[in-house]
């Protein structure tokens, strides 16, 4: 089970919450911030997988729309990482996310990455993907109210 690159998210974080001067932090950096680590705490929830702590980051309604088009409820994710036959094995950001902020209490966050996993009755999962999550903030939390990817095309060949 791996997370790759470690240090990437770390990096991002660091970049955003690490200012050349401390007197000019601003909030909206701090909050970016803290949406990073949510993200970066999901993505590894779903790895290892510890359902626990992914409950605690999806809000009760939270709808997960895969990039197969399939779509599962909170209740539905949790079960299918429980029971095995959702099963991620890689998780590899290809590059650095995005926060936008909309207000104090909502977080767009798109990013890129490869995925390799297992479904049970399936094929392995091995897919490039873009995806957005939308945060909420709620009982002065950040949480994951929906979830969307899809599959990013083939890289376009250099000409010769």
């Amino acid at each position: 089970m791996k997370f790759s690159p470690p240090g990437l998210l770390l990096a991002v974080l660091v970049a955003l919450a690490v200012p050349a001067r401390a007197d000019s932090v601003r909030f909206s950096d701090a909050l970016k911030a803290s949406i990073l680590r949510v993200e970066e705490t999901r993505l590894y929830a779903m790895l290892q997988p510890d359902v626990p702590a992914l409950g605690d980051l999806l809000t009760d309604d939270c709808l997960y729309v895969h990039s197969t088009g399939g779509t599962q409820t909170k209740l539905q994710l949790l079960a299918a990482l429980g029971d095995g036959s959702l099963h991620y094995t890689d998780v590899r950001l290809l590059a650095p996310p995005i926060v936008r902020l909309f207000g104090s209490g909502t977080a767009v966050l798109t990013a890129q990455v490869h995925i390799e996993g297992e479904m049970k009755g399936r094929s392995r999962l091995s897919s490039n993907l873009t995806y957005t999550c939308v945060y909420v903030e709620q009982e002065a939390r950040w949480r994951l109210a929906s979830y969307q990817s899809t599959t990013l095309p083939p890289p376009i060949p250099a000409p010769k």
